[in-house]
């Protein structure tokens, strides 16, 4: 096909290019249907932790780890 690209004719040429550039728009639209999907996902399992988070009772448990003298001392 690309052969036809140096074709005589200005109709070849225009086909075979054409040819070309459909043949290889399958693999990109492929590709942004994947993309699409993914983002999909992701945007879901976010929206899914944000609700779970929503429904706790909004406590914040902090635990300060404070070493004794003696660890501080031989640490």
């Amino acid at each position: 096909m690309r052969g036809l690209l140096k074709a005589c004719s200005e109709l070849v040429r225009f086909n075979a290019a054409k040819d070309i550039l459909d043949c290889s728009g399958n693999g990109i639209a492929e590709a942004q249907t994947c993309k699409t999907l993914a983002e999909t996902e992701i945007a879901e399992a976010r929206a899914k932790t944000l609700k779970q988070d929503a429904s706790d009772d909004g406590q914040v448990n902090i635990i300060i780890d404070v070493p004794d003298k003696e660890e501080a001392n031989n640490g």
